[in-house]
């Protein structure tokens, strides 16, 4: 029995790291965190996640991509529910000063009853959204322009892969997998 143990952490410790198949931050670094309104009026902080996935993602209702974005964030997550785990989503809301977070909370509910809309005041949005190179700004049509980009934080809160809106569901769910196992 010892040596059965000994040989799985040896062949462990010798298995080459996996590949993840997002833009990957090599090394990780540590996600910032954010306390943010949900539509229930409570805080949410992107601490209270530690100990499980997250993906995270910034839309609104007049982002031209929104519906595209969030589409792929219900299809990933419907993908990796399937499996032995399950990943949080939590969408930011660009627009809040036009967008309640009821309203927007709709919106995104739309697409997954589960995942959470958070919300706050626009300084602390913008702050949020630059550290993790989300740019927005507001068109003359009053819409929303940004940069959808989908981020994967590990379940020890550490930012991994970052996927463009046109990465496929399966290539993301590959990803949720591997760090699954790396737990």
């Amino acid at each position: 029995m010892v040596l059965a143990l000994a040989a799985y952490a040896i062949g462990k410790a010798l298995r080459p790291p996996q590949i993840l198949r997002g833009a990957m931050l090599n090394p990780s670094i540590p996600a910032v965190d954010f306390n943010l309104l949900a539509e229930d009026d409570q805080n949410i902080t992107l601490y209270e996640y530690r100990g499980q996935p997250v993906l995270l993602a910034f839309s609104c209702q007049k982002c031209p991509r929104s519906a595209t974005l969030m589409s792929k964030l219900a299809q990933v997550k419907s993908g990796a529910n399937g499996k032995d785990h399950s990943i949080e989503v939590i969408v930011v809301n660009l627009n809040p000063g036009r967008e309640s977070i009821q309203s927007f909370a709709e919106f995104v509910h739309a697409f997954d009853t589960d995942f959470v809309a958070v919300s706050g005041n626009l300084r602390d949005v913008t702050d949020i959204a630059h550290s993790y190179d989300v740019y927005f700004g507001y068109t003359q049509n009053d819409f929303v322009e940004s940069n959808p980009l989908i981020f994967l934080i590990d379940a020890q809160g550490y930012w991994r892969s970052v996927y463009p809106l046109n990465m496929s569901a399966v290539d993301i769910n590959s990803d949720i997998e591997i760090i699954w196992q790396d737990r």
